[in-house]
């Protein structure tokens, strides 16, 4: 058990005994027992806070260097899968530079974003929606795969499927990683496989309705 949830369980033991001892010695008035009241809500808060700071830390924990002067990769809202990945372009005469992609072409985008993930798990590139249902803007090779041995810098293909040219800023949010695990496989070679109801029939089989 991490340190800082022992300290916030015996900080909650030392506020339900005081709570205990308001609402029992002193418990006669009402303004006594709403105090005791809430100090029993405030003990239960302090652990509810320690144990949700505890569970954090179980979070497997990616090795990153950040050599741009951007945020680190952050999830937008509590609960988001992917992690937003910027754009990082160097300067150039006090200017920030700002790169065009042509309709039907594909670029290389630096991030500055160097990681080194885990053992078992991957980091999967994949497009942000708003630029896909706006701008038509993709990652070509998506989802692309960061493998747990990979440490280079992370560079997004992004592929501009509309008829319009798409301005690419830097610092503007592009594409989306989400850790995932991974789990390796070995062969086993047989002279046959076992038959199944859906056996061979492969694209469209089902058909379309």
């Amino acid at each position: 058990m991490k340190l800082k949830l022992i300290i916030g369980w015996v900080l909650a033991f030392i506020v339900l005994s005081v709570a205990a001892y308001v609402y029992v010695t002193l418990g006669d008035g009402n303004e006594w027992q709403v105090i005791g009241i809430a100090l029993i809500i405030s003990a239960y808060s302090f652990i509810d806070k320690f144990q949700e700071e505890d569970k954090d830390d179980h979070l497997p924990k990616v090795k990153v260097i950040n050599k741009s002067p951007h945020p680190l990769p952050t999830y937008a809202k509590l609960g988001d899968a992917g992690l937003d990945l910027r754009a990082n372009f160097d300067k150039k005469d006090g200017m920030t530079e700002v790169r065009s992609l042509e309709p039907g072409h594909t670029i290389i985008i630096p991030t500055g974003i160097y990681v080194k993930l885990p053992r078992g798990y991957e980091f999967q590139i994949r497009p942000r929606s708003g630029l896909a249902a706006k701008f038509g803007i993709t990652v070509l090779n998506s989802p692309g795969t960061i493998d747990s041995e990979y440490t280079g810098e992370i560079k997004i293909l992004l592929h501009n499927t509309s008829e319009d040219i798409f301005w690419v800023e830097d610092g503007e949010r592009i594409c989306q990683i989400v850790l995932s695990k991974v789990e390796q496989c070995q062969w086993e070679p047989v002279k046959t496989l076992a038959s199944t109801l859906r056996g061979e029939n492969g694209f469209g089989h089902t058909g379309i309705k």
